[in-house]
């Protein structure tokens, strides 16, 4: 066997080693990254909810202070009547959409 000869035996050697390499990275890939997916889907949905929850108690509560001041103001004759509606118009529809847009994200998760 000639030197040449031994090269191109090495060289098929190394091409066939990098394509069984290649193979095996690609059966890596293909399985770990749906399982990787998974595990941080779960650590994003366990770390979201708390922050999610939060977010609804502190809109809650300026939604309950913002209807109880403006009833009381209305109830004294500082704001009239119109305004009053006008506002619980705007706060209920403000409601429905967030409501919508949240049930909507769940169906589509």
């Amino acid at each position: 066997m000639t030197k040449e000869e031994s090269i191109i035996k090495l060289e098929e050697q190394r091409l066939k080693l990098q394509t069984e390499q290649a193979k095996n990275f690609s059966k890596i890939i293909e399985k770990g990254l749906p399982l990787i997916e998974k595990y941080f889907t779960a650590k994003i949905e366990k770390l979201e909810a708390p922050r999610f929850r939060w977010m609804f108690i502190i809109f809650g509560t300026i939604l309950f202070i913002s209807i109880v001041l403006t009833g009381f103001l209305t109830f004294y004759g500082k704001i009239s009547s119109e305004n009053f509606t006008f506002l619980l118009g705007i706060l209920i529809g403000s409601i429905i959409t967030l409501i919508g847009d949240v049930i909507i994200n769940m169906v589509n998760n």
